[in-house]
């Protein structure tokens, strides 16, 4: 699910709730509200104010992930997946040139670069090859 999906589902959400916290404080439920928690006539509105609370819990989760999907790190990993073709080309091609220039450069300082930067990349790439989760 993406980024605007949820924030369509949050938006629906919202609604749900503010109508059903128009129809809990209408005029007319004023004399079940003055009734006592436990009394039955006052049944329904308790189960309404209980559909009221597990849509907040919904919506504070929803919330949550949205709050994940726009991070910084979300939006990286998912860029990432959507470029992995790219990233796996990008890490062979460092692998092969750190592969040539140890062969050439035996002990010289751009050959112990290259050694790292190749784990870099392969690590990147094994990273974007798993798919993102909200």
């Amino acid at each position: 699910m993406d980024l605007a999906e949820l924030k369509q589902q949050q938006a629906e959400l919202r609604s749900e709730i503010l109508e059903r916290l128009l129809f809990l404080h209408h005029p007319d439920l004023a004399p079940l509200r003055q009734l006592a928690p436990d009394d039955p006539g006052r049944a329904p509105l308790t189960e309404l104010e209980r559909g009221l609370e597990e849509k907040r819990a919904q919506l504070r989760e929803l919330d949550a992930r949205i709050e994940r999907a726009s991070s910084f790190s979300f939006r990286f990993h998912a860029e990432s997946f959507r470029m992995r073709g790219f990233i796996w080309f990008t890490a062979a091609a460092v692998c092969l040139t750190a592969f040539f220039i140890g062969a050439v450069d035996r002990g010289g300082g751009l050959s112990t670069l290259m050694g790292p930067a190749a784990l870099c990349a392969l690590a990147w790439a094994l990273w974007a090859s798993v798919p993102p989760s909200v």
